[in-house]
């Protein structure tokens, strides 16, 4: 019977001390003590193929690292297994896996200290560009840098992370503070914009002559860049209350002989057809804008009738939308009162304003997410945040004569 590492002692089978570990019992007899004995030899060689599969991964790994804590695992399980072998040339196969690995994590950790060491560097240098959105993007791109390298050595690698994030921390508040000034300067510069378009409004209510206008001109010009989704309703009711004072002084110097029945008459069937709510054909309305296209362009003392025509169109298909709505949702809601068919569209309108608004919300979110420089995708969204607004208006207005209709019936 072999017992070169263990022996058998009042019905008990023992493993021989090795190292700092003493005799230790692994298991009973069950029949004879060679069996026994056997027995546990043989469980030996599953340890062992595990710390050979273990140490032959270690070497030929690229990513030799990995394998640090599960060799620390089965460092620890060894001496505890229960079998019968030269556990001492196991730990021996540990140790110098260990050995090795310990020497490349080393290695490694002082080249990760010197790739932290660099991007510190470049963060700084990237942190003091004065262009924030390509500042931004290479520090995005620089933090991602650091998040894919590993630990430095552990004395110094806390530190680093320390520096790093200080830079990164700096940065921010100050990208912050300096875009809080620029959101100042723009409501300043806003208020300047409506305090010139009140301006003119004055000029237009006591009809009084475009030349009055050059000092507002003059003074809009110089006020400063304001973004187009902050500017755009001043903007528009300033370029409406421009050309209403032109038109005005046109007028005034003599009659326009020239008929503009074609264009008027366009507004009028549409109109028409809003009124007798004839919305079972889209081709006609389609047909009439074919038709106001081929009628030419308006002169520019005339964009009142453009005016029209634009929001007969657009009163047309919020309308139609509307009503083709009240019908899906609630038939035979045309032979209720027309209390309760105006109170239906109230409660509709409202729904239709909630969801465009939720639609603006979103572009609004997208324009923020918008990657530095990317002035195309800025553009496409800016456009249709415009689009989003002017239905939005659309909508407000038709709700608007709607409730006006409703209160003249309930009071």
């Amino acid at each position: 019977m072999n017992k070169q590492f263990g022996y058998v002692k009042d019905g008990k089978v023992f493993l021989k001390s090795f190292r700092k570990y003493p005799d230790r019992a692994i298991g009973d007899v069950k029949d004879t003590e060679e069996n026994a004995i056997n027995y546990f030899i043989n469980r030996f060689s599953v340890i062992k193929g595990k710390v050979d599969t273990l140490v032959k991964n270690v070497e030929i790994a690229q990513n030799k690292g990995s394998f640090l804590m599960s060799l620390l695992h089965l460092k620890e399980a060894v001496p505890q297994y229960d079998a019968l072998g030269d556990f001492d040339s196991l730990m021996v196969m540990l140790e110098d896996a260990e050995g090795t690995l310990g020497g490349l994590i080393n290695i490694n950790r002082q080249k990760n200290k010197e790739i932290k060491t660099g991007l510190i560097e470049e963060a700084r240098v990237a942190a003091q560009n004065p262009d924030w959105k390509e500042a931004t993007a290479l520090l995005t791109e620089i933090n991602g840098k650091w998040i894919k390298t590993g630990k430095a050595e552990k004395d110094i690698d806390e530190e680093l992370d320390h520096e790093f994030r200080e830079i990164y921390g700096e940065f921010y508040s100050r990208k912050k503070a300096f875009y809080e000034e620029i959101q100042a300067l723009y409501v300043v510069r806003l208020a300047t914009y409506t305090s010139l378009m009140e301006k003119a409004k004055d000029i237009w209510r006591k009809k009084g002559h475009p030349g009055e206008l050059k000092v507002i001109q003059a003074a809009w010009k110089e006020v400063g860049n304001v973004p187009k989704v902050m500017l755009f309703p001043v903007m528009r009711e300033y370029r409406r209350v421009v050309k209403d004072i032109v038109k005005t002084h046109k007028f005034a110097k003599g009659p326009d002989t020239q008929s503009y029945a074609k264009w008027e008459s366009l507004c009028a069937e549409v109109e028409k057809m809003i009124s007798t709510k004839d919305f079972t054909a889209p081709e006609k309305i389609k047909k009439i804008q074919e038709n106001w296209r081929a009628a030419g362009k308006l002169p520019s003392h005339k964009m009142d009738i453009l005016q029209r025509f634009t929001s007969a169109i657009d009163k047309y298909f919020e309308v139609s939308y509307l009503e083709n709505t009240m019908k899906r949702k609630y038939p035979g809601i045309e032979l209720r009162s027309t209390r309760e068919q105006l109170e239906a569209k109230v409660t509709l309108m409202k729904e239709f304003i909630r969801r465009e608004k939720l639609e603006i919300d979103n572009h609004n979110a997208e324009l923020s997410n918008v990657r530095p420089g990317d002035a195309d995708a800025e553009l496409v969204i800016k456009k249709k945040l415009a689009f989003q607004n002017k239905r939005l208006d659309n909508k407000m207005k038709l709700l608007e004569e709607i409730q006006r209709n409703l209160l003249a019936i309930l009071s």
